[in-house]
């Protein structure tokens, strides 16, 4: 379904996949995260509910900025707002550095949330379309793949010293970040713009947009119940990640230990994202996007239901489902939309589980303030299934009906 760009041998894909890759990695090396419920609990003084609110704030700001950032990709040039994401994403830690209570701290979400908004979906079409140069688009399972096992793979080496940087100096794990951002900005300005179909670059129309939006998912269903899904897998293993550090507290881990357990988790997702494309080769999308589903649910409400130490590698599970998930649901995207609107519609990717986290962040949060990390676990097993369950039964049919491939 893809119209053809012209073959450009002369066009330095190599090098954009290499620098994508650091791109990723600096960006990904995120020291904040393994440590951020516990930071900001006992340093700024925010309850759990509190700090999800303010992951909240940072998701919703990702909602209302998604779809425009997508565009502006679209019509611009996509490293160019790569390189405003990275500048971004370093203001946004420098905010949060100094924060000293709740609005300072919602204040660096929403910056980081605007930052986050400018990467995604330009990074990845950026790569689809330097693929699409040389013909080699077929590669961008494996290469997406690939890309997302290297930034969770950067995220755990940076949560294993997170811990004991914590534990020596708390702020400290602050300026390892902004080092990485600005690493990540080096990146995105020596890559290479690749050629693209693109329409007319005009002035910014919301309407316009909105339509674009509005005709694919109707023309392209697979697209629309893929978004879905993503939205319900997605929003369960994000609010996981800042529930399984109030379930660390919840069974009084040592704080040293915060980051190499963190570690291990997205070691794990790293790892299990590398699996993507040889599953949608043994037992097809189907059957794969199944077991994570249904692996999810599982593995939440067992951890849920036995709070103790064994049953923390149980919760790594939603790690590792969105570390195969999304590379293949991006590829189902890239390969049924065209260049010219390809970056917009990855952002709908994006958007809706930001959307979704934005409603889910408020129940968890309460639960857990209310009762125990262990509860919110089992409420995120619920959600899962409903959530994501009815969006997997949704692919299935319409894969089934157009015989399109993921």
């Amino acid at each position: 379904m893809q119209s053809a760009i012209a073959a450009n041998s002369d066009f330095p894909t190599d090098r954009n996949v290499v620098l994508l890759y650091g791109f990723t990695a600096a960006r990904s090396a995120m020291f904040l995260v393994a440590v951020l419920v516990p930071y900001f609990e006992d340093h700024v003084g925010l309850t759990f509910r509190e700090i999800l609110l303010t992951e909240a704030a940072f998701a919703a700001t990702m909602v209302l900025a998604e779809i425009p950032s997508g565009w502006v990709a679209d019509q611009w040039r996509r490293k160019s707002v790569l390189v405003i994401g990275a500048a971004l994403w370093a203001i946004g830690i420098l905010l949060l550095w100094t924060a000293e209570g709740f609005a300072q701290v919602v204040a660096g979400q929403i910056t980081m949330g605007l930052a986050a908004s400018m990467h995604s979906g330009a990074d990845s079409a950026l790569l689809y379309d330097s693929l699409l140069c040389r013909g080699a688009q077929a590669r961008y399972l494996t290469l997406e793949s690939r890309r997302h096992g290297i930034g969770l793979a950067t995220l755990a080496a940076a949560s294993a010293f997170a811990g004991p940087l914590f534990v020596w100096m708390p702020r400290s794990v602050f300026a390892f970040d902004f080092a990485s951002f600005l690493l990540c900005g080096v990146c995105a300005l020596l890559l290479r713009e690749p050629p693209r179909q693109k329409s007319h670059r005009g002035r910014f129309n919301f309407a316009a947009m909105i339509i674009v939006v509005v005709r694919e998912c109707l023309k392209n269903r697979v697209v629309l119940w893929a978004i879905l899904f993503s939205g319900g897998l997605v929003a369960a293993t994000k609010a996981s990640i800042w529930t399984q550090q109030a379930y660390l507290r919840f069974l009084d881990i040592d704080l040293f230990w915060f980051g190499p357990i963190a570690a291990m988790g997205f070691l794990i997702g790293g790892m299990a994202s590398q699996l993507g494309p040889l599953m949608d080769r043994s037992i097809g999308p189907r059957v794969s996007l199944g077991v994570i589903v249904t692996s999810v649910i599982c593995g939440f409400a067992i951890g849920g239901a036995f709070p103790q130490p064994a049953m923390i590698p149980l919760l790594f599970v939603g790690i590792a489902a969105y570390g195969i998930a999304l590379p293949a649901l991006k590829t189902l995207v890239n390969d049924l939309v065209e260049s010219d609107r390809r970056a917009t519609i990855l952002s709908v990717l994006s958007l809706v589980p930001q959307l979704t986290f934005v409603g889910l962040s408020h129940h968890v949060g309460q639960i857990v303030d209310r009762s125990n990390a262990a509860d919110g676990y089992i409420f995120l097993a619920g959600f899962t299934a409903v959530a994501a369950g009815c969006g997997w039964v949704g692919l299935v049919r319409s894969l089934g009906k157009s015989h399109e491939r993921i």
